[in-house]
């Protein structure tokens, strides 16, 4: 009887091999889990950085569509753009601190800015 009492307690812990077979799965588990989280991390920055570009191209174009409502060379028989092409346009506006004085204006999309 005295044995039987014995051996039922030996069987209530865990192996040495049963503690290091758990611990491996669990660097395995947590090993795969934080490169799931970095690469959450790195496409969350990612995100970040294009809408504050988007932010910033929706501010540029905004002012150009502004001041191209304003093209105006004074003369109707100047054109208020002089010159357009697939990667710029220049064009007139009046000058707000200057009566009567023009500004030439050019955007220009080089290398993608």
């Amino acid at each position: 009887m005295r044995e039987s009492v014995l051996r039922r307690h030996a069987e209530f812990g865990f192996s040495l091999v049963e503690m290091m077979v758990g611990m491996a799965l669990l660097a395995i588990v947590m090993t795969l889990a934080f490169g799931q989280l970095a690469a959450g991390v790195d496409q969350t920055a990612r995100l970040d950085r294009g809408a504050d570009e988007n932010g910033t191209i929706r501010l540029v174009v905004e002012s150009m569509v502004r001041e191209l409502r304003q093209a105006s060379t004074g003369d109707i028989s100047l054109p208020p753009i002089a010159a357009a092409g697939t990667s710029g346009i220049t064009f007139y506006s009046p000058d707000g601190k200057q009566p009567k004085h023009l500004r030439k204006i050019t955007y220009r999309l080089v290398n993608g800015t």
